[in-house]
């Protein structure tokens, strides 16, 4: 392999490796669908089955929603938008991250690294045997 083949080999995989890379991180959370009813949102429970969380998109908010099954079948929901500059904020493993200046928030929507310096704001969950509901008014925390 001459040096000509071998810079177009590493450009390659590179650019290979970065799509890799960039379709795994949207694969690693899921979206659904919120039905507005009123001043809330209906989300069903069966979105639960294979997810701990889910990406609710809805028709109030220009940012998703994180809702997250806690233990004893309660749940909980924060709206991504960072309180730092408003950008909207990343599922990361475990934590939800502001791609925009680096703020890091746990999975409850606590600060854990600024420059944010208030949580995420946070939504009144009430549930049924089947349904979520997710009132649509914020919560400071």
């Amino acid at each position: 392999m001459d040096r000509s083949e071998f810079i177009k080999f590493i450009a390659a995989s590179t650019l290979g490796c970065g799509a890799l890379v960039g379709l795994s991180s949207c694969a690693s959370y899921r979206y659904v669908d919120g039905n507005r009813e009123g001043s809330q949102l209906k989300v069903s429970k069966d979105v639960f089955q294979e997810d701990s969380y889910v990406l609710v998109h809805n028709p109030v908010y220009s940012k998703p929603i994180f809702l997250i099954k806690e233990p004893e079948d309660s749940y909980s929901a924060y709206l991504l938008e960072c309180t730092h500059k408003q950008c909207t904020v990343k599922p990361t493993g475990n934590t939800l991250t502001c791609p925009c200046h680096g703020s890091k928030f746990d999975q409850r929507g606590q600060v854990l690294q600024g420059p944010a310096e208030q949580s995420l704001p946070a939504f009144q969950v009430t549930t049924n045997e089947q349904t979520i509901f997710i009132q649509l008014q914020k919560e400071r925390t």
